[in-house]
């Protein structure tokens, strides 16, 4: 066999080789990167070189993809100017040879030969690789100056045209399999969608779960590590909820002005590393202590008005990108309607308790007219269950005393029957008002020793955040209703204008009973003085049987435990009889019954209750025998 025959074979088998070898790269797919760098091998193999290249242009940056068995060189990127051999090939879509690229003596090419004279390379040669799309070149390098053979260009300028084809559907296949990720992409967005969509709509009023849900999926998509949901509730911003080590942060409170401006923000806004910025201390120790290092925040939004974030990160440097900052907006425009939602739901959810609370409390009047303290307990205890109070109670106004009458809790229970006087007030410049009208203490135990009562109220039943309404009827206070809540936990404007609405349920079932008491005890006396007269009708000269009846009568009025019945007889009170299960024991034989009262004196001028009451003709009230001074009323036997 002919040396020219040999030569044709060996150029025909590599180059059967080298098109078998891009084929083989482009039937396994992967990125159009390595496909390029597959082609640049071949293309080496094919024409004997030391290493091949395949370039294309990329804006004002050339990338070149080499490799070949003598060198991996390390340049990747050229500047993609008017003096370079690359630049020309790609822009005239002709095939350039170089005996000595280093030695090139065309001008317009100095760069070519720089970058020969830099990296060692000798002969070159560089073909355009004719295929659809933005131009791309092949080229063949020799680290020795070994020129070129014709039929060595001719072959590259054929393999030039076979690869080409290969970059074309390397394209095509990078492009579906780009394709496809998106589908993927916009498929896993739609179907985190439609099971957000699905969460709202079984809790429709439980937002914690659903911003849960919300976070997690977001989390998921996006490739985060870790992320919160931050609400604004008035001046403060709170960490609803929160997945991953940022977790721990749930409950966490700023004020709306002290966060502005450095962690919440009004537009999408992403930093690659947080632990590198100029922040103060506090801040700084929050993101080293959550290991947040690339960040991501998008807002949430009704009606344009920012009402909180959501913030993403990674516990690395990995910045998060637009597109990824796009699908974390849709998920924050989702939290937006979950929060709009749950809004309207608790609203309507509110208004239907606060209506079925109602029903209940005027059932509770209709059945109880009289009964004051069960009515008002009832009110308390359907208050507390809606407006959040762990404890709660009820007082009445009367002249300048305040009296406990209905409590809700254990806490309040053994203030019941105790008084307060008029100068017991809490200083005003403690409370807040907001748009309920309904004064609130954040924290009771703010109130120091100077207020005494407060102050052991905070102590021993525990009262922390503090609202009262007041009860008012016809424009004049009755008294008050009083939510306490055993922590520090102020109560929004909702909770108090429940609150209020209760305040007049029991304004009107305290009219209620009054009206109705004042019925019944009207009817009360005229049935004993009905009873008495007849008494008088019937007696004639027994005077001991109307005795009996009044005291009867007045014991039952009065509520009283025990009744004695004592008339003048000149200088003297002469008992007369009395009504009870024993008579008081300061009097002798008390075991005897109030018969033993009967026809014992006093004198009218002894310093005793009853006869400051004969000689004055005007009552005299004990309240409590303990505040009488001493000195009042020596003669009396009760105290004891």
């Amino acid at each position: 066999m002919s040396d020219d025959v040999e030569k044709q074979l060996e150029a025909a088998l590599r180059r059967e080789a080298a098109l078998a070898g891009v084929l083989d790269a482009v039937a396994r797919g992967g990125e159009l990167d390595s496909t390029l760098t597959e082609i640049a091998y071949w293309a080496a193999m094919l024409t004997g070189s030391s290493f091949g290249s395949v370039f294309h242009g990329d804006g004002d940056v050339i990338r070149m993809y080499a490799k070949g068995p003598d060198l991996e060189p390390s340049f990747r990127n050229q500047p993609f100017g008017d003096d370079s051999a690359l630049t020309k090939v790609l822009r005239e879509r002709v095939t350039l040879t170089f005996d000595d690229q280093s030695n090139i003596t065309d001008s317009g090419l100095a760069q070519s030969r720089d970058a020969a004279r830099a990296f060692g390379i000798g002969s070159s040669v560089f073909a355009p690789l004719r295929s659809e799309g933005p131009p791309v070149g092949v080229a063949a390098f020799r680290l020795t100056v070994d020129p070129f053979t014709p039929d060595e260009i001719e072959l590259l300028e054929s393999f030039a045209a076979q690869a080409g084809n290969a970059v074309t559907n390397a394209r095509l296949v990078a492009d579906i399999e780009a394709r496809n990720a998106e589908l993927a992409e916009a498929l896993a967005l739609q179907t985190a969608t439609s099971e957000i969509l699905e969460l709202i709509s079984a809790n429709p009023g439980d937002l914690t779960v659903v911003l849960h849900g919300v976070l997690a999926r977001a989390i998921a998509l996006i490739g985060a590590d870790q992320g919160v949901v931050m609400l604004q509730h008035g001046d403060l911003v709170r960490v609803e909820v929160g997945v991953g080590s940022s977790g721990a942060s749930v409950g966490t409170e700023t004020t709306l002005a002290d966060a502005a401006g450095v962690t919440i923000f009004d537009e999408p806004t992403f930093f690659e590393d947080r632990t590198t910025e100029a922040l103060d201390d506090r801040r700084a120790e929050f993101f080293r202590s959550f290991n947040v290092r690339s960040s991501a925040s998008v807002p949430l939004k009704i009606d344009g008005e920012w009402i909180g974030q959501i913030n993403m990160s990674r516990t690395e440097v990995r910045p998060f990108d637009e597109k990824q900052a796009a699908i974390l907006q849709t998920f924050a425009d989702q939290a937006a309607i979950a929060i709009r939602n749950a809004g309207l739901f608790n609203d309507l959810e509110e208004a239907l308790q606060l209506q079925t609370a109602t029903s209940e409390v005027l059932a509770l009047i209709s059945e109880n007219p009289g009964d004051l303290t069960t009515v008002l307990e009832g009110i308390l205890e359907n208050a507390a269950r809606l407006c959040g109070g762990e404890a709660g109670s009820i007082t009445m106004t009367e002249g300048d005393t305040t009296r406990y009458v209905a409590s809700h809790g254990p806490a309040m229970a053994p203030y019941i029957g105790t008084s307060i006087g008029a100068d017991v007030r809490v200083p005003r410049e403690l409370f807040t008002v907001g748009a309920s009208g309904v004064p609130q203490l954040e924290d009771m135990q703010q109130v120091g020793p100077d207020w005494p009562y407060f102050h052991e109220l905070a102590r021993v039943a525990r009262v922390r955040s503090y609202a009262a309404a007041r009860l008012t009827l016809d424009g004049e206070s009755l008294g008050g209703l009083h939510m306490y809540r055993h922590e520090v936990r102020p109560f929004d404007d909702a909770e108090l204008k429940t609150l209020a609405s209760f305040a007049k349920q029991a304004s009107l079932a305290i009219a209620n009973a009054n009206l109705f008491n004042d019925l019944d005890a009207a009817l009360e006396r005229q049935t004993a003085m009905t009873d008495v007269l007849d008494a008088v009708s019937t007696a004639r000269d027994d005077l001991q049987r109307v005795f009996e009846a009044v005291a009867r009568h007045a014991r039952r009025l009065c509520n009283a435990a025990n009744v004695g019945l004592f008339v003048r007889d000149g200088s003297r009170l002469v008992g007369a009889g009395g009504d009870g299960p024993q008579p008081l024991a300061m009097f002798e034989n008390a075991d005897e019954g109030y018969e033993y009262l009967i026809g014992r004196a006093w004198s009218i001028d002894d310093d005793i209750p009853m006869s400051e009451a004969c000689r004055t003709a005007r009552p005299v009230h004990i309240r409590d025998w303990d505040d009488v001074p001493p000195d009042r009323f020596p003669d009396t036997q009760m105290r004891t």
